[in-house]
This record gives structure tokens, sequence and C-alpha cells, in this order.
């Protein structure tokens, strides 16, 4: 019954978090729909595209993750230095990293794209517009990494609201014109995603560079729901209960350097104030309110369920009849084994 406890921090943190990966993603998926509307050779470019994007992304990816868990866990253990090491590392490493795709896509600029089609039309346009993804790569690699920290913070909410601004009030609107009112066409898009991404590089560097560790130390461990805050005053403190609190506060459990300015509307008018730090129990809910509360989100996830089943079921999705957009070969009408998941 303890993993039905306290869902309202997982929630508050969970949702923002997804919110920030699925707004990315649904930006993407927009693209591909409004690329239909220039034609099957640009389509298919862009499919190429989002292919070689999802390959490589999985790296700085991974290097997000596991900064994330390592900050978080830092974080909760008090090691304040260790976070924002790992922090500093995590961005050096992805910009690092990020060189090899640049080197690769110069090398294979007009190879590369042949692994994924045999279309000569969508071979080229590919080439023509990876030069453009090569700039987005590299400030999509410091953007992660800068999300990573972000999320090992407990600030998904910054970075949700921050992506829904540059994706869907920027990146979208200035695009969308670009791709059909002018002669850049697919480009527009690209363009206007790259400017996106720089913009966001820029951001949340500037956010992460400037973080309070200190604060981020307490935030953590009140969030985890093991430590709380308790001021002393000295001055008003008999000499039993000094050594009383001399002796349940060890060096391990002394504020951090910086806690008083992260606490200054509540430290300024204490004359001598230390931190004692004490195991939080917070009100459990009762069994009928468990089943309450718990078993109305399940309800709703399988009418989330029911209801994707139902539009697969009465969707029907019209035939495609081209290839220009796929990897099928013209002359034969067979797949043509050239996609990643048929050589591995």
């Amino acid at each position: 019954m303890d993993s039905l406890q306290d869902w309202g921090m997982f929630a508050h943190i969970s949702i923002p978090g997804m919110l920030m990966l699925c707004m990315e993603w649904w930006g993407f998926e927009i693209g591909v729909f409004l690329t239909g509307l220039l034609g099957t050779t640009e389509l298919g470019a862009q499919s190429v595209l989002l292919q070689i994007n999802s390959l490589w992304f999985q790296v700085p990816l991974g290097i997000q993750i596991s900064t994330s868990i390592c900050i978080g866990q830092l974080l909760g253990a008090g090691d304040e230095m260790g976070a924002k090491t790992t922090a500093r590392l995590s961005i050096v490493i992805m910009i690092v990293i990020s060189l090899f795709p640049l080197v690769v896509f110069l090398l294979f600029q007009y190879q590369l794209p042949y692994i994924f089609t045999n279309v000569s039309e969508v071979a080229a346009l590919t080439s023509e517009l990876m030069p453009i993804m090569m700039i987005f790569l590299f400030f999509d690699a410091i953007a992660t990494a800068c999300k990573g920290i972000l999320y090992g913070t407990g600030r998904q909410v910054y970075g949700a609201v921050l992506l829904f601004i540059s994706y869907y009030l920027l990146a979208l609107p200035i695009g969308i014109p670009l791709m059909f009112l002018t002669w850049l066409r697919s480009a527009g898009y690209w363009w206007a995603l790259t400017g996106n991404l720089i913009l966001q590089a820029i951001i949340l560097f500037c956010v992460v560079s400037r973080t309070n560790w200190p604060y981020q130390v307490v935030k953590a461990q009140e969030r985890a729901g093991v430590i709380g805050e308790l001021f002393l005053h000295e001055d008003k403190l008999e000499a039993g209960e000094k050594d009383e609190r001399k002796g349940l506060l060890s060096n391990s459990q002394k504020p951090p350097m910086g806690l008083y300015e992260c606490r200054s509307h509540l430290s300024m008018s204490l004359s001598a104030t230390e931190v004692k730090r004490i195991i939080v129990m917070e009100d459990k809910l009762s069994t009928s309110q468990v089943i309450f509360r718990r078993g109305f989100v399940v309800v709703i996830m399988i009418l989330v369920l029911a209801a994707g089943v139902a539009g697969h079921l009465l969707v029907t999705v019209p035939p495609s009849t081209s290839y220009a957009n796929s990897t099928t070969a013209i002359h034969r009408g067979l797949p043509v084994q050239t996609t990643i998941s048929a050589l591995i």
C-alpha cells in the first residue's frame, strides 16, 4: 500500500517531464504532416532526416538520463559539489560527442541517405538538408544536456514552459510560413527548428549555469520526504538542549554554504541559526481514499486505452500510392532491405 501513497509530488514532477518530451515529439510530427503537403519527395526527405535524428538522439538521450539520475542522487545525498561537477561534465561530454555526427555527415553527406532510401530524388534532397541538420544536432545536444540537469534538479516545469514557447509560439509559427510562402520549402521548417534549438540551448545554459546548488540540495531532500527544516535559536536554548542539539547534528547534517541566502527571508531575523533535519512523516491516505483516488486514475487510463483501440479500429487509413517516401523499389514493387532495422 505504501506505493499508492503520496502521488502528488510524483505527478508534479513527472507530468511536466512528460510534456517536455511530448511537446518536442509533437512538434516533429506536425512538421511531418505539413511537409506532406509539399509533395512526396519532401515528405520522403523529411522521413529520412527524422530517422537519422532519432537514431543519433539515442546517444544524447542516454547521457541526459544518466545525468538526471546522478544529479538527483547527489543532491539527495547532500553532495552539491558532486552535482555541480556532474552538470558541467555532462555539457562538456555532450559538446565533444556532438562533433562525431558532424564529421560523419561531412564525409558521407551524399552516401548516408541511401541507407534509408533508394529513391534518388529523396536522397538528393536529404543531402541538401543535411548541413542544416548538422547545426541542429549540435545545439540539440547542448539543450539535451541542460534538460537532463533540469530533470535532476526537479525543475521540469521550467523546461515544459520553455519548450512550449519555443516550439509552438516561435518555431512552428515561423517555420510554417517559410515552408509554404518562400522558396525554402522543407528547408524553412528545418531552419526554424534549428533557430529554436539555438535559442533553447542559450536559455537553458544560462539557467543551469546560474543554478543555486545549495538550495537544490535542500529542495531535493524535501521532495524526497525524508527531511524537514527546523530553525533553532541558540540564545533561546538551555545548556542541556544545546548539548543535545550538537549530538544530533553531525557535520554531514549541517546546512551547506549558501543555505542562508536561499532562506534569507527566514534567517535574517535569526542571530545564530542552525538547521536540524528530522524525518517527515506525511499523513497517509486511508484505505477507502486510496481505492477511490487510485481507482479513478485506473479508470481514466482504461478509457484512454479504449479510445485508442476504437480509433484504430474505426479509422481507415488510405493506401499509399507513392514510392517516394518509402524504401520500396519502384521497378519491382518489393521492399528493399536498406533500412537500419533490416541491416541489423
